[in-house]
């Protein structure tokens, strides 16, 4: 009829406005059960903030972003100069080999490949060989192979490089064991090692040291300006249940305000009998209990409740000198296949067993040499 007005439907509006409230943190209460008593609203309640809400959601608003992470660990042993090989094999992966590393990478965006056993091959035959390697360490000279294009990926294609250290000072020194501060020039000599072999534009974002551990990442111009909420600590294991000798340094990151990526570099106790064995779970377990890092700041500068632990980020990465055995592989039988492979020579019907074994020997007098030498 004319001027005639139909009335809204006030009920269909009012549930379609708490059909959408009624997953929103902090919402008011449904109009038609709030009269209700309390027993029976089937009301649910939980501490959360808002932040921790929407991080919580993330996978709905988020941008996946691919970075390749490259880790490289080393127990140096104090061995002065070592420094000056880290760009050869950490960063530019000279002086390994597809038979040795069993890599062959793909990036799944553009289809190229990195390494494969036609292209190891090839670099087997053009690298210059271990008798020339071997020549130059007895002058204390680079021994990384000539002739290696390196076939690890490397230079601008990684987005972090995280290098894990062990034994950067003598461990089994007194006055560094006691040493009631840590020595800035140890670092600074593999900091200014790995700037000079790294490509223009990487930064240092993180680094830890705990006597003779050492932790360093680096970020190329492109990831660092995602990385937010770096926290570093140590925990040591050594002496005592406490002392730094043995232990682990950790860093934790975060990346576009939501990946938390942690990186744990550690140095676990030695020996190879049950007690010791027991020693090294008993350590790792006390680097994940003990580690602790700064609150999370969010883009509003609100602490977060969570990530401050071992366990709690996305991704976690732990290297380092682990000391764990194998068990039922005689040591000389490891090293006798280590020496055939430096030589490329896998067929040992070509080979009598006696050279072999003298080559053997000569290898394990020659590091015998080297040991004492060092400690002498």
């Amino acid at each position: 009829m004319a001027g005639t007005r139909a009335r809204p439907n006030s009920t269909a509006s009012t549930l379609s406005a708490s059909s959408l409230m009624q997953d929103v943190p902090g919402a008011f209460p449904n109009p038609f059960t709030a009269s209700l008593p309390l027993d029976e609203q089937n009301v649910e309640s939980n501490y959360v903030s808002l932040s921790q809400a929407i991080h919580a959601r993330r996978a709905e608003y988020v941008r996946p972003k691919h970075v390749r992470i490259k880790i490289g660990s080393w127990n140096v042993a104090a061995y002065k100069g070592a420094e000056k090989d880290v760009g050869g094999w950490f960063v530019q992966g000279k002086g390994v080999t597809e038979e040795l590393d069993g890599l062959s990478l793909r990036d799944h965006r553009t289809g190229d490949s990195h390494g494969s056993a036609q292209s190891g091959h090839s670099r087997m035959e053009e690298r210059e060989d271990v008798a020339a390697q071997e020549a130059r360490y007895a002058k204390k000279q680079s021994t990384l192979p000539k002739g290696d294009p390196g076939s690890l990926p490397g230079g601008e294609d990684i987005g972090l490089y995280v290098l894990c250290l062990q034994e950067v000072v003598d461990v089994n020194s007194v006055a560094e064991a006691l040493r009631p501060y840590t020595d800035p020039s140890v670092a600074a000599k593999w900091k200014a090692a790995m700037l000079a072999a790294l490509p223009a534009g990487y930064a240092l974002v993180a680094e830890q040291q705990l006597i003779g551990m050492l932790l360093l990442i680096y970020a190329s111009p492109e990831v660092g300006k995602d990385v937010r909420s770096v926290s570093t600590t140590s925990v040591g294991t050594g002496i005592a249940g406490y002392m730094g000798n043995k232990g682990a340094v950790t860093a934790r990151i975060v990346l576009g305000e939501t990946t938390r990526l942690v990186f744990i570099s550690c140095h676990l106790s030695a020996g190879a009998d049950n007690a010791a064995l027991e020693r090294r779970n008993w350590d790792a377990s006390q680097i994940i209990s003990r580690t602790r890092f700064d609150p999370i700041a969010d883009s509003m500068d609100l602490l977060q409740t969570t990530g401050e632990q071992i366990g709690e980020e996305d991704f976690a990465f732990w290297a380092g000198d682990l000391n764990y055995r194998l068990e039922g592989i005689p040591g000389d039988d490891v090293r006798r296949l280590l020496m055939l492979h430096t030589r490329n020579e896998y067929d040992l019907s070509q080979r009598s067993a006696r050279k072999i074994e003298k080559e053997l020997q000569t290898a394990t007098a020659s590091v015998k040499r080297r040991v004492e030498d060092r400690l002498s």
